[in-house]
């Protein structure tokens, strides 16, 4: 008898340890949802692999932080290693899951992971893009960052439905999700132009200075190769 109660108290604790870190893998989730800082950095120190656990759908924290709009959150996990292409059951990235997100922050969200390197155009095991994704979730507003930031607006499903050809389909019910579409297209176009005209620019400048450059340096030449002239009387 005293020798099965020395062994159960270790056989308790190790027990307990799965059940611990279930507590503190929800505790973790609860943390980046609402981005507490504070909480998520101890949580990490004391589970340096915490950004990469996963629940039961195969979500990470980086899918949950990109759900909520959780930009501080978002920053935090990719700061400490988060994969920012991490796939869950249905293939879904962090950047669905903020194409998809209806809060506040949504857009910001969008952009953070973007920012950071996420594919625009990663698709789910249905071939899926966070564009169409958005406009299929009727979430105008992310469907407009979106193509504003290059989305291919053609990019087939395996149905073979597109972002242009979703968009088309629910006109009547739905004309802002159409409106978002050009609107993000003609913002693009605008930003390409610009960058367009800004690199013009500095071609020029490039140019002049070049010239000059070469100007000087023929000045240069020419008072290294001049005789002193003897003048006579």
């Amino acid at each position: 008898m005293n020798f099965a109660k020395k062994l159960s108290a270790p056989f308790q604790r190790a027990l307990e340890r799965p059940l611990q870190k279930r507590k503190d893998h929800e505790l973790f989730l609860g943390a980046v949802t609402n981005s507490s800082w504070s909480l998520m950095k101890d949580l990490v120190k004391k589970y340096p692999e915490a950004v990469a656990w996963r629940d039961e759908k195969g979500l990470t924290a980086l899918h949950h932080a990109a759900g909520y709009g959780a930009v501080t959150a978002i920053e935090f996990l990719l700061a400490h290693g988060a994969n920012i292409e991490a796939a869950d059951k249905a293939g879904l990235r962090p950047l669905h899951h903020a194409a998809e997100s209806l809060g506040k922050n949504a857009g910001a969200a969008i952009e953070a992971l973007l920012e950071k390197g996420a594919h625009i155009d990663a698709r789910n095991k249905r071939g899926t893009t966070p564009l169409l994704y958005a406009l299929l979730r009727n979430r105008a507003s992310n469907a407009e960052i979106l193509a504003a930031a290059g989305a291919v607006m053609n990019a087939a499903n395996e149905t073979g439905n597109t972002p242009l050809k979703e968009a088309s389909f629910r006109k009547r019910l739905a004309p802002q999700l159409d409106l978002a579409l050009k609107n993000g297209a003609a913002k693009r176009l605008h930003k390409d132009q610009g960058a367009a005209r800004a690199a013009e620019e500095v071609f020029r400048k490039n140019a002049i200075a070049e010239a000059v450059e070469s100007i000087g340096k023929g000045l240069a030449d020419d008072i290294v190769v001049m005789r002193p002239v003897r003048l006579v009387r």
